[in-house]
């Protein structure tokens, strides 16, 4: 919010909601959820499935035009073009890894009022609209039937899902996509052993 003066004041970012067996706890840090001290397997019959936002504050802040007032439409030029160029080089090689930490970093800048990049309202849109976001994905997995909200994070889900119903989280997760125009990525996990929501074993 902003005072008479129009000068930035900080707003406390934080709440947690139970939902689906655990607590969903919102902040400036983005979204958290996870069950503790449990162990879930994939077998015969479950998935375990982790889905995730590919890039996601990035591509949130692209497809919905939040950019600092000050810097305008150029900044989105330029943040849209990083991306691309990051997407020429493969995951795990440091050209790649380099374009993440900038077009990551930029975000914390939002909020850093020594920074050039210095915008609390776009920090505070994509952090809100993000968290909304998976918290949306996370609600509409659990009407699945079988499903369990394993653990959510600032950018993704991970879920236990018969494999019966895997048809029908492909067709939420897709007009998932459709409708904020952002694009998941999956992976399958044999195994997950959650201490607390800080400290995860995955196989």
């Amino acid at each position: 919010g902003h005072n008479k003066k129009g000068e930035y004041k900080e707003i406390p970012l934080e709440t947690t909601a139970h939902f689906a067996g655990i607590d969903f706890e919102f902040g400036e840090g983005g979204i958290h959820a996870s069950w503790d001290n449990r162990i879930f397997e994939a077998d015969d019959e479950y998935d375990i499935e982790d889905i995730d936002v590919t890039s996601y504050y990035p591509n949130l802040a692209i497809q919905n035009n939040f950019r600092p007032q000050h810097l305008g439409e150029a900044f989105s030029k330029v943040y849209l073009n990083m991306l691309s160029e990051r997407r020429k080089y493969p995951k795990g090689s440091p050209e790649n890894a380099s374009y993440k930490i900038v077009l990551n970093g930029s975000y914390g800048k939002f909020g850093d009022e020594y920074s050039f990049l210095y915008d609390p309202k776009v920090m505070l849109e994509i952090c809100l609209n993000g968290q909304l976001l998976i918290a949306m994905l996370c609600e509409r997995l659990s009407f699945i039937e079988g499903v369990t909200i394993i653990q959510a994070n600032t950018d993704g889900v991970t879920i236990r899902i018969p494999k019966k119903n895997r048809p029908q989280m492909e067709k939420i997760c897709k007009k998932w996509e459709q409708m904020t125009s952002l694009e998941l990525e999956y992976a399958s996990y044999k195994k997950m052993v959650i201490s607390n929501v800080n400290n995860t074993w995955l196989r």
